[in-house]
């Protein structure tokens, strides 16, 4: 995501990281609820591919340049409101990896 607005890449890049780290690992063999992990991470990198496609498209389609501008802004709100709650329970010091 080259061109990506800096924060929506970088909550993305958060999300990832979480999704990977040892304490969500533990939780969800314990919980049982490894296999959603899974499809979280899946469709995370689905997500990415999407907003890399977009990032190209925007130049030449004005609703993708719209719809971009509206997620960007989505993220900061978003962003706002984690700060806002204080809510940073993972730490994001682990690299994306499997879980098997």
């Amino acid at each position: 995501m080259a061109a990506a607005e800096p924060l929506l890449a970088s909550s993305l890049q958060d999300l990832t990281l979480r999704l990977a780290s040892q304490e969500l690992k533990d939780f969800a063999r314990r919980e049982g609820f490894v296999a959603d992990v899974r499809k979280w991470r899946a469709t995370l990198v689905e997500v990415m591919d999407l907003l890399v496609d977009a990032e190209e498209k925007q130049n030449t389609k004005a609703v993708v340049k719209i719809w971009l501008s509206d997620l960007t802004h989505l993220a900061y709100d978003l962003d706002d409101d984690n700060k806002h709650s204080g809510n940073d329970n993972f730490p994001s010091s682990h690299l994306v990896s499997d879980y098997n």
